[in-house]
């Protein structure tokens, strides 16, 4: 009788009648949000030398978007802690984007690439140059840029943390919001 009713509490048990089941919007906006954010992300969101989680952003996707299926309970539980936790992230990034991500202009050939760079640089003889010049003199490498400025490794880290977690949140959101919608609609699956 107990199996009977868990049954009927969640007749979509299996992941792929969960996939047919969920609203289309779902997986177009995570795919467009993968392709995005992860693969075509502008260099002001992913700094240099922090590219390399472009491709970490979209594998994160996929797999948030099977541990929406897997977690789908808790999802809908947690909703608007998720939801603001997703606000509370973007915040993080709009901050260390206004704060620690710097243009330098390059001219031959001219493009424009966005740095991380840490709060201060760790010697004095570097205090006085600005950032893009110091940028284009040293090569703006991930070693060499930690080397430069103070608490680099631990800026890159909340940014590229913070980047990802994001990423995760957004897919849960969606998802999440798209499961609500789904039980709103058809009275049937509620729990």
């Amino acid at each position: 009788m107990a199996e009977q009713n868990i049954n009927e509490e969640r007749p979509n048990d299996s992941f792929l009648e969960w996939l047919k089941s969920v609203n289309l919007i779902f997986p177009i906006l995570s795919l467009i949000l993968g392709a995005f954010l992860g693969i075509f992300a502008p260099e002001k969101i992913i700094p240099e030398p922090l590219s390399v989680i472009k491709i970490m952003g979209t594998v994160i996707i996929v797999v948030a978007f099977i541990f929406t299926y897997v977690w789908r309970d808790f999802i809908k539980s947690k909703l608007k802690l998720i939801s603001l936790s997703m606000l509370a992230l973007l915040i993080v990034i709009i901050i260390l984007n206004l704060f620690f991500v710097k243009m330098v202009t390059y001219h031959n050939p001219h493009e424009n690439v966005y740095y991380l760079v840490g709060n201060s640089t760790t010697d004095e003889k570097f205090d006085n140059i600005p950032n893009d010049e110091l940028i284009r003199q040293t090569g703006g490498e991930w070693e060499t840029l930690n080397e430069i400025y103070k608490n680099y490794t631990l800026i890159s880290l909340i940014f590229s943390f913070s980047y990802l977690l994001l990423m995760i949140a957004i897919v849960f959101s969606i998802g999440g919001a798209s499961m609500k919608n789904r039980l709103n609609s058809n009275p049937n699956l509620k729990n």
